[in-house]
């Protein structure tokens, strides 16, 4: 993948609001290539996890249902933390394929980009649920 093929942040957070809504439609899809690919996929293991942890919050659960929940949610973790490094695996490949390399005495960031792009990811489903909770016809004026 060169830089050029490299999508723009607008781009990635577009594909993770469009995937949320269509997710909620119909399966779950993966149909891109390269380092879209890849951000779906780890999109998609968020999507799973904030379905998973709607389960394990319910009041009605019983102990055995939260206890299966917890061992998914920490799969699903770990999936999704290797799916971060992926993306950063694919954004070092691209910059050193480009010849691009850290200036000597450049700062270290705290977060990486794969990991900025799973907190969008978190932002499009909160977004997508608290849109969904505004529209409930049994929500009041409060609620809203």
């Amino acid at each position: 993948m060169s830089r050029a093929e490299f999508p723009t942040v607008a781009e990635l957070t577009q594909l993770q609001v469009d995937t949320v809504q269509l997710w909620h439609q119909q399966p779950i899809d993966n149909p891109y290539d390269g380092i879209k690919q890849l951000v779906c996929q780890q999109h998609q293991f968020n999507y799973r996890l904030w379905h998973q942890e709607d389960i394990a919050r319910s009041p009605s659960a019983s102990d055995e249902q939260i206890a299966d929940v917890k061992r998914a949610i920490d799969k699903l973790n770990q999936s999704r933390n290797d799916m971060i490094e992926q993306v950063d695996d694919a954004l070092t490949k691209v910059l050193c394929e480009a010849g691009i390399t850290a200036n000597d005495g450049a700062p270290i960031n705290t977060e990486t980009p794969g990991s900025a792009i799973d907190r969008l990811s978190i932002m499009a489903l909160r977004l997508y649920h608290y849109r969904e909770q505004l529209e409930r016809e049994d929500a009041d004026a409060v609620h809203q």
